[in-house]
């Protein structure tokens, strides 16, 4: 079962003082983990499965699907938390945003204010 969470990170950027911003987050289980994996990997292997069939592409549409499977569901099967949105105020323009949530849930990310383009870094407090 798949967990929401909110952490507060600091948010910093360049001469100017921190300030808070909060993350909200999934935390994924492990057997939600294998069901995400499983959603990506089964599509991809059933395209290679009928690729296999196709006379010249089965050449490169067999292992190239079965590649791509495998990379994406063992990402997905890695990723145990997922961002969704982070907002609070940027330490630039010192306004309310949302900030677009960032690809990685590793820390320190650093992204762009969506007000005033400033690099805003996030890290734990």
């Amino acid at each position: 079962m798949a967990t929401a969470i909110e952490k507060v990170l600091r948010a910093s950027t360049y001469a100017k003082p921190p300030t808070s911003i909060t993350a909200r987050l999934t935390e994924y289980e492990r057997s939600e983990r294998l069901r995400r994996a499983s959603g990506i990997f089964l599509p991809l292997f059933g395209a290679a499965l009928v690729s296999l069939f196709i006379p010249v592409w089965h050449l490169v549409g067999v292992p190239g699907f079965l590649i791509v499977a495998f990379v994406l569901a063992r990402g997905r099967f890695g990723q145990a938390t997922a961002v969704d949105s982070v907002e609070g105020t940027c330490p630039s323009c010192e306004e309310l945003q949302c900030f677009a949530p960032p690809s990685s849930s590793e820390l320190p990310v650093t992204l762009r204010c969506p007000g005033c383009s400033a690099f805003v870094k996030l890290e734990p407090q």
